[in-house]
């Protein structure tokens, strides 16, 4: 994929999978996080494509999102600019606990109008914001789109 993203993606449920140069290279697992470094890089191109092959959900989370996050919660940008700074370490899955297959408990809400429904769920069981304070993950969880 030759296109910039400034998007974060975290897969909820479905089957997404990795490809590089058409060669897949990895099946995501629930609440693994996609394209980390699109929120620290102004010209993020991944080197990678997503496709899936069942209907599956990701939430999105954009680098103004994000960055508007850091600013409500200053006490966050140390731990998540770590994260970040070592996504493959951090973030990774260990090969040892084979990953979770098990989506996190999560509700969808509808409104009265029928518009857009929002995703509710405990974010501490994503790896990114494990540690993270319930209010900062408050703040996140209703900008996930």
């Amino acid at each position: 994929s030759d296109m910039e993203s400034d998007t974060m993606f975290v897969v909820a449920r479905g089957d997404v999978r990795m490809f590089m140069e058409g060669v897949e290279i990895r099946q995501c697992t629930i609440s693994q996080v996609l394209n980390v470094l699109a929120l620290t890089s102004d010209h993020y191109i991944p080197s990678y494509t997503l496709a899936s092959s069942s209907a599956s959900e990701l939430w999105a989370l954009t680098r103004a999102e994000f960055t508007s996050a850091l600013d409500a919660f200053p006490a966050e940008k140390r731990r998540m600019a770590l994260l970040i700074s070592h996504p493959l370490n951090s973030l990774a899955v260990s090969s040892s606990s084979g990953g979770s297959t098990t989506p996190p408990e999560h509700e969808h809400h509808r409104s009265t109008d029928g518009t857009k429904a929002s995703a509710s769920c405990d974010l501490s069981g994503f790896e990114i914001f494990r540690g993270c304070s319930p209010e900062f993950l408050a703040w996140v969880q209703d900008h996930l789109e």
